[in-house]
């Protein structure tokens, strides 16, 4: 027979295991946490209010910046959760953490207020670019896509420098060049998450530039591919030096 503790032990442990498998179905079902359900053409967007005027040329113009990746899949679905009610996104962030959007596997999910008309995003005091971060967020899902759970970070334990500074560069590096990037760094104590602006509302984070810079280099200096730069042995502190002899040898700086 079983004892009174083990009933209460097996209880507890029923319950939260019943508790996880909900709290599982609710974060990869986010159908079950929104009003309504639009697909459009890549995309599956959920959302629980009318979706706002110039929504699809913005997705659009988005998706298209992944043109420029050599892993591109023209039939990549994403689920795209809009942060206009449901309490979705305050769930992902609670579990997986902040972030302006938070791409897993297969969804992007808002955690600002969207505004397509202007290609804007509000975001913590900050009205950043749309397109720009949608296109960031989409090469996530992209990644995850060509490598699959196991081989996507987090579980596939690439550098982070690579698969942020990847993702940066196929929604803004292109737009930029490397002095001009260079010369855009923080000093050398600014805090990670520092806010750098490059051009009106487009910017990233100091980390996020010197991840960005470091890609740029490899893939368009070095004339790396993608797998090359995910193989690649050398610390991003060897890099930047390398960065800086070369802009250096080339007059730039």
């Amino acid at each position: 027979m079983k004892t009174p503790a083990k009933k209460i032990l097996y209880r507890i442990l029923g319950t939260l295991g019943f508790c996880l498998l909900l709290l599982a179905g609710f974060l990869f079902f986010p159908t079950l946490l929104y009003a309504h359900q639009t697909v459009y053409k890549n995309y599956t967007i959920y959302h629980n209010q009318a979706l706002p005027d110039g929504w699809k040329p913005l997705l659009d113009q988005s998706f298209s910046m992944l043109q420029a990746s050599e892993i591109v899949d023209p039939g990549l679905q994403v689920e795209l959760c809009l942060n206009d009610g449901s309490v979705y996104p305050q769930l992902v962030e609670t579990i997986l953490g902040e972030d302006l959007i938070r791409a897993f596997s297969r969804k992007s999910v808002l955690h600002g207020s969207w505004h397509p008309e202007e290609d804007v995003l509000d975001w913590q005091g900050k009205q950043l670019r749309f397109s720009q971060w949608m296109a960031h967020a989409l090469t996530h899902n992209l990644q995850f896509e060509h490598h699959g759970l196991w081989d996507a970070n987090p579980l596939g334990g690439h550098a982070n420098w690579k698969w942020e500074g990847y993702a940066e560069y196929i929604s803004l590096g292109r737009q930029f060049t490397l002095p001009q990037l260079w010369a855009a760094r923080p000093a050398a104590d600014a805090h990670p998450y520092d806010w750098v602006a490059l051009d009106g509302q487009r910017g990233t984070t100091a980390q996020h530039l010197r991840y960005l810079i470091l890609v740029k280099f490899c893939l368009e200096t070095r004339k790396m591919n993608y797998r090359q730069l995910l193989d690649l042995q050398e610390t991003e502190e060897q890099l930047l030096q390398a960065v800086q002899q070369e802009l250096e040898r080339s007059n730039m700086l």
